[in-house]
């Protein structure tokens, strides 16, 4: 359903074709949202059949006429009640974490090759998110008046940052881990753990006694 309402958003700010919305899941939504093309016009189907979108043929002069879809009136309020509702958790699937998870039925030197590949993932990862901070800068500069959109957008960009960032820090720590196996008791963990990640961080005003229930 995601997928969905992130279309409507798009097609919101500017009427879209199909082709207009891959590109932009390709060049400007690549660190929120992947999606083919097919998965593209089948959501765009879905939101059509539901009134959400409407879509208009486009004739040109030598070359293939093309469908524009813009958002209806019950698209804009569709997208509202979306924006403000509160989401459903989503199933925590890390196939990676498995791998580590079960790292024990294998030589920890066997393990060390694949994190050391997920480091090189990761500094690609982070060349691909300043690339996108790059665009921002150019279009902050370039679309001044856009301003106040661009910095909501660019604190969706901090969080991957801050993932990305947190990730490559966690396997390096994992590499020195395996490196050092035997060196580690389980209850020193335990409390680096509580140590590095307190509870007293979770006690903040708008959340305060989550923990006294």
């Amino acid at each position: 359903m995601s997928l969905e309402f992130l279309i409507l958003g798009v097609i919101h700010a500017s009427p879209k074709t199909g082709y207009d919305l891959h590109k932009v899941f390709e060049n400007g939504l690549q660190s929120l949202w992947t999606a083919e093309q097919r998965q593209i016009y089948h959501a765009l189907h879905k939101l059509e059949e539901q009134g959400y979108v409407a879509c208009e043929m486009v004739v040109q002069d030598g070359s293939p006429n093309k469908k524009v879809y813009s958002v209806t009136s019950e698209g804009q309020k569709a997208l509202k009640d979306w924006i403000t509702m509160p989401l459903p958790q989503q199933p925590t699937r890390k196939d990676w974490l498995g791998q580590i998870y079960l790292s024990n039925f294998v030589d920890p030197d066997d393990i060390l090759p694949l994190l050391r590949s997920w480091q090189e993932r990761l500094v690609h990862r982070r060349m691909e998110l300043e690339e996108d901070l790059a665009i921002y800068r150019a279009r902050i500069r370039d679309i001044p008046e856009q301003q106040q959109e661009y910095v909501i957008k660019l604190k969706v960009l901090e969080y991957n940052f801050m993932q990305n960032y947190h990730d490559f820090c966690w396997v390096d720590n994992l590499i020195a881990f395996f490196e050092n196996l035997g060196c580690y008791n389980p209850n020193d963990l335990v409390n680096s753990i509580l140590r590095k990640y307190p509870t007293e961080d979770f006690q903040t005003e708008s959340v305060t006694g989550i923990y006294e229930r």
